[in-house]
């Protein structure tokens, strides 16, 4: 995606990172729900009502229980 809140960095840009640097992860569990992805929920926090239930309808993802 075009990043939007972080400058310097565009879209398909490769960085380089190790792993005690990753504070996210996400999952398509046997449902086809989203687990996990605390990154999108917080995002979503600054989009519409309508924006946040279209995605939760695309991937089920509830970011209630997004940490389970």
């Amino acid at each position: 995606n075009t990043p939007r809140h972080v400058r310097g960095y565009r879209e398909g840009q490769r960085l380089s990172f190790v792993q005690a640097e990753i504070v996210d992860w996400m999952f398509i569990d046997a449902e086809g729900r989203m687990r996990g992805n605390r990154t999108a929920c917080v995002l979503l926090e600054q989009e519409s009502v309508a924006a946040r239930e279209e995605f939760r309808r695309a991937y089920g993802l509830d970011c209630a229980r997004a940490a389970l």
